[in-house]
């Protein structure tokens, strides 16, 4: 509720909120991580590393989940 309200990003491993975040859209808006279990230092490069996409995501008032993958790696379902 408080992510609501505060229009913040949630960043969650759990796959769980894809699911709430398409049955009530946003905000907030949803970063799931697809990275497994990781250390810190791990989620924390992988993060940086997808700051560009989330701030894109954050810019775009229609976009309201964001999948995060390990650097390097796509998901099939985006490859074209």
């Amino acid at each position: 509720m408080a992510a609501r309200q505060g229009g913040y990003v949630l960043v969650t491993m759990d796959a769980d909120f894809v699911g709430l975040s398409a049955r009530f859209g946003r905000p907030p808006l949803v970063a799931h991580l697809r990275i497994g279990n990781s250390a810190v230092g791990d989620v924390e490069r992988t993060l940086r590393g997808a700051a560009a996409t989330l701030a894109a995501a954050w810019a775009d008032p229609a976009v309201q989940l964001v999948e995060i993958l390990p650097q390097g790696q796509q998901d099939p379902s985006q490859a074209q």
